[in-house]
């Protein structure tokens, strides 16, 4: 028999067994299979949106709670959801941080080797989920190449409503005085009208700022503003000797009996005798007020932190400014009422990890662990308990 006489056959063949194939898949088997293939994405999507990020919640390893999902989410997962509310204000004030604008200052003296920690920083920045996020590097080199170095390694980072740009300041006195270029972009660019901008952070090159730490400060802000007092942050370092984190600033433990204190929440907000972090963090109304202070200037600042070199007193900020009565300084740090732990949340990796490293040093040798002594409620508490 020829080839073209068996096209038919086979075409007949191929008909019957398509047809086969569809009665061992019964209807039934198919239609249970594709409802709970279109069960299984509904439910996914309606738990993604149910995620939310709650600041004031963050736990001490500076990480989100999971809620476990229990009977009462499940019933929703097949309601509709309730149409969200635009942002708005936060008990105490505080506007939910990803409704937040940045204008970030980095000092950067240009250095090839300390490109890599420049880099870690400003790749947590990126993960931001912010409305939007302006990176400026504040830099001594003028050398094109070496700008241009800065701005392709950071440049693919930041995308989505966020920019980097490399500010070259080469009239400087002394190389020091790079720490103190990034206070004409608060008056400049932050403040200006129409800026849109909420917040204002200066930070070292070598010290990460995460979303956590952030979240932190936007939540406590407010909540503390009435005492006068600003929250804080706790530089840490990792040891390579026994593998711990170690506070980079702190000579000594300090005690939360020991000193003046304000309890907000589950917390104790602190006085502490080693304020220095190496950052700062501004809203509009703090920026105001930095514009105003002697800290905004690097002679009249000497008034205010005399024992502190000039590189220090650029990135104190509001630290010695106005203090509260009882207090030395603005800025507290908070240690959890139960626990007596310093939260995860306020702590900032001092990415060389010199001082922890450095036998000869007094620095960098506490644990975080044991930064807080654990202790009774304070007399020294203000307000509730």
């Amino acid at each position: 028999m020829a080839g073209d006489d068996l096209q038919p056959i086979t075409a007949c063949i191929w008909i019957l067994l398509r047809r086969t194939r569809k009665s061992v898949e019964t209807t039934p088997v198919r239609d249970a299979n594709q409802a709970t293939w279109a069960a299984n994405r509904r439910g996914a999507v309606d738990f993604q949106r149910r995620i939310e990020i709650r600041p004031p919640t963050m736990l001490a390893g500076g990480t989100w709670p999971l809620r476990a999902p229990g009977k009462r989410m499940f019933q929703h997962w097949r309601r509709k959801p309730a149409a969200r509310a635009a942002p708005g204000p936060q008990p105490g004030g505080a506007a939910p941080a990803s409704s937040a604008s940045l204008l970030v200052a980095i000092t950067f003296h240009y250095v090839a080797s300390r490109l890599f920690y420049l880099l870690d920083v400003v790749r947590a920045l990126a993960d931001f989920p912010v409305q939007r996020l302006d990176v400026i590097i504040v830099t001594n080199t003028t050398a094109p190449s070496e700008r241009n170095s800065i701005s392709d390694l950071l440049a693919p980072l930041l995308h989505g409503g966020k920019t980097v740009e490399v500010l070259p300041c080469p009239a400087l006195a002394h190389p020091h005085d790079l720490a103190w270029a990034h206070k004409p972009l608060i008056s400049g660019r932050f403040l200006a009208a129409g800026s849109g901008y909420t917040h204002f952070i200066y930070l070292e090159d070598d010290t990460r700022f995460g979303y956590a730490n952030f979240c932190y400060f936007a939540a406590f802000r407010p909540k503390l503003a009435p005492s006068g007092l600003v929250p804080s942050f706790v530089r840490t370092e990792f040891s390579l000797r026994d593998g711990r984190l170690y506070s980079t600033d702190f000579l000594a433990p300090f005690t939360p009996d020991g000193g003046p204190c304000v309890a907000v929440d589950n917390y104790r907000f602190c006085a502490v005798d080693f304020p220095y972090c190496g950052l700062f963090v501004l809203d509009r109304e703090l920026a105001a007020e930095h514009l105003a202070s002697a800290a905004f200037r690097p002679e009249s600042s000497i008034s205010l932190a005399p024992e502190w070199p000039i590189r220090e007193r650029a990135a104190m900020g509001l630290c010695w400014t106005a203090p509260p009565p009882g207090f030395r300084a603005r800025y507290v740090v908070p240690v959890e009422r139960n626990s007596g732990v310093v939260p995860g949340c306020c702590w900032v990796a001092h990415l060389p990890n010199n001082y922890a490293n450095d036998p000869t040093t007094p620095y960098g040798k506490i644990p975080m662990s044991e930064l807080a002594s654990v202790a009774a409620a304070s007399q020294h508490v203000l307000g509730k308990t």
